[in-house]
């Protein structure tokens, strides 16, 4: 069948890295002092992390940055993925740090958890599951424990698990064997034999088995 008769529900649409940050006790905070950090939070990230990241603001492209009241959705090229992990999260790590030592006293610390993540999304009209398993993924009692485990003004680098199709032609942009040097809790790099790219959905068992393992670890 010709490809370009195919309806656009069955197009896949591109890859793209994502960030998603959610501030913890947003909704706590009294209204009047929401605007304001919720401001400082974007001066940080926009203005200090990204460009200390050597990643072009989010905003200069449509549909690449959404506001979500208690953080932010930051889209950038599947290419700059390396770099949202390694060097951007040191550098968020350190911003709210000098956030946190500067602030006026009875101010109010930013304490965030983020989650990066690589999926199909088109721009600007945000087709594909990539914002909602980036969220999931950002809410989830993994990380809300990590959080609690954190130690104040310090960073918690979560345990990792890479996990693709051998048929996954995304891993054509980078070298699963170099992950380590981005992750620094790498538990292991699983490759599921005649898999491609929707892993989950084409072998399933095996990919339950592999988390339910790589989960017993923790």
């Amino acid at each position: 069948m010709d490809a370009s008769v195919l309806p656009d529900s069955l197009d896949v649409p591109p890859e793209h890295a994502l960030l998603v940050v959610d501030m913890r006790n947003y909704s706590q905070l009294p209204e009047a002092k929401m605007a304001p950090i919720r401001a400082d939070l974007d001066d940080v990230i926009l203005n200090t992390v990204f460009p200390q990241s050597e990643l072009d603001d989010p905003r200069s492209r449509e549909g690449a940055y959404r506001d979500t009241g208690d953080g932010a959705i930051c889209v950038v090229p599947a290419r700059d993925t390396a770099r949202l992990v390694d060097p951007q999260l040191g550098h968020l790590n350190a911003a709210l740090s000098r956030y946190d030592q500067s602030r006026l006293r009875g101010g109010s610390a930013i304490c965030v958890r983020v989650s990066v993540h690589v999926g199909p999304l088109s721009l600007p009209d945000h087709r594909g599951d990539a914002i909602n398993e980036a969220c999931r993924l950002v809410d989830s009692q993994a990380v809300r424990q990590a959080m609690t485990a954190a130690t104040k003004h310090g960073a918690y680098v979560a345990p990792a698990l890479y996990l693709s199709g051998e048929a996954d032609l995304t891993r054509t942009f980078y070298d699963p064997a170099g992950l380590a040097t981005i992750a620094s809790d790498l538990r292991g790099i699983i490759d599921i034999p005649e898999a491609g790219h929707w892993v989950r959905m084409e072998r399933p068992d095996d990919v339950n088995t592999a988390l339910l393992d790589f989960f017993k670890q923790l």
